[in-house]
């Protein structure tokens, strides 16, 4: 049998479909676990309806806890032998559970992996490989692709078997992904990837769980550096080490920049140098490279460290104009 895991928080206005899509699969061997984070709309009702309809669907309400707690639930009683994710706004394709069952038996490994296509049509850049990668290459190839972003961490385009899994950190709600990827890549001994598009992943819900308080993310993304330190580091990958960092400081700069655009330039300066004295970022800030930094986020950190403020506002400037436009 194959769990599902659909954490839910205030999802009335997508969750019915999302539920009908998993139920509605070719492959009828599975369990649907619904784990409603404290909802205070109308997904209760809509979650019993469906425990009426269909005795696949486990049904769960919790004090709002967290993503990360969530779906720690769900794995801790998920009766299947093989684990699967879905975010409560989005869609299995028809065939989805089959194909990836199908081919984790057909090519025997231990973890399969789908593509996927947005909502709204917009193009992807995930998802670039296919095939079977073996040990070897998942450490050399696979996780630092992982670490970098150019192979997407979405939960909802894997299927794993269970015995691989680990739990999530509570405490995380930004790259808990990325450190659920490693914590499985790392014990796996074979991968496949597959090319069919097999999810439609919502991009244009603003209150889904990828949409956040650009403040908030900066400060859960430095929580995140003592974790991806200890991990890589007890695998003595160093350059690893180096490849995330590079990848937090810009996603850090980047949110600096959304601040001022939403909020003010002066807001985005004062929460920097908030920041600027926590000890995790003085970490990433020692250890980058430039290399994975394009010039543009080069002058902005350049700006930023150096307290260049006006170089900063007039960066900004020019990039709003740019977005704007």
């Amino acid at each position: 049998m194959i769990s599902i895991i659909l954490p839910a928080y205030n999802a009335e206005k997508y969750i019915s479909k999302t539920i009908q899509s998993i139920l509605n699969q070719t492959y009828k061997d599975i369990e649907l676990l619904i784990i409603n984070d404290g909802s205070n709309d109308g997904t209760d009702i809509i979650c019993r309806e469906f425990i009426k309809k269909d005795s696949r669907v486990r049904y769960f309400f919790q004090n709002n806890r967290g993503v990360s707690y969530t779906r720690n639930f769900g794995l801790s009683t998920a009766k299947g032998d093989y684990i699967m994710f879905a975010d409560a706004d989005d869609i299995y394709m028809p065939n989805m559970v089959e194909r990836m069952y199908d081919n984790i038996l057909s090519s025997d490994v231990d973890a399969v992996k789908c593509s996927y296509r947005n909502k709204s049509g917009k193009k992807i850049k995930d998802n670039t490989l296919e095939g079977i990668f073996y040990k070897n290459e998942i450490e050399n190839k696979i996780v630092p692709d992982i670490l970098n972003g150019k192979i997407m961490s979405y939960l909802w385009t894997i299927l794993i078997k269970k015995e691989y899994v680990d739990s999530f950190i509570d405490s995380l709600s930004i790259y808990e992904d990325v450190l659920f990827y490693l914590s499985f890549l790392f014990k796996i001994n074979k991968i496949c990837f597959i090319q069919d598009e097999l999810y439609i992943y919502n991009d244009l819900n603003e209150n889904s769980l990828t949409h956040k308080n650009y403040k908030n993310n900066i400060i859960n993304m430095l929580l995140t550096v003592d974790y991806f330190h200890s991990i890589l580091g007890e695998k003595e990958l160093e350059d690893y080490i180096v490849i995330i960092d590079s990848r937090i400081l810009t996603n850090i700069i980047n949110y600096i920049f959304m601040i001022q655009y939403f909020q003010s330039k002066k807001d985005a300066i004062s929460f920097f140098e908030i920041i600027s004295k926590d000890d995790n970022f003085h970490k990433i800030q020692s250890n980058y490279s430039s290399k994975y930094l394009s010039f543009k986020e080069k002058v902005f950190n350049y700006a930023l460290i150096n307290n260049k403020y006006f170089l900063f506002n007039m960066l900004c400037d020019i990039k709003n104009i740019k977005r704007k436009g």
